[in-house]
């Protein structure tokens, strides 16, 4: 689990890779510029999802909210759950 922060919760298991953001967008030239806006790194983009990384120093949350306080294309953080 090198990179993650896991957080158990009613039963289930939340794995969130560090600085890991994800978002939908329309194609992949507006998912990179959106990078640009929040000053992230762009690493993927399948389907509509974009996958970003951000500086594991970083206030991921604060980051989130700075953006959409400034109107920017919608970030989320990226986790996963399991069941135990």
């Amino acid at each position: 689990m090198d990179g993650q922060i896991m957080d158990t919760h009613q039963g289930d298991i939340q794995s969130i890779t560090n600085g890991e953001l994800i978002g939908v967008f329309a194609d992949k030239e507006e998912a990179e510029a959106a990078a640009k806006l929040y000053n992230i790194r762009f690493k993927s983009f399948d389907g509509r999802v974009a996958v970003f990384e951000a500086d594991t120093s970083a206030d991921i949350q604060k980051l989130i909210e700075d953006g959409k306080a400034k109107g920017w294309p919608e970030l989320s953080i990226n986790f996963r759950r399991e069941l135990y």
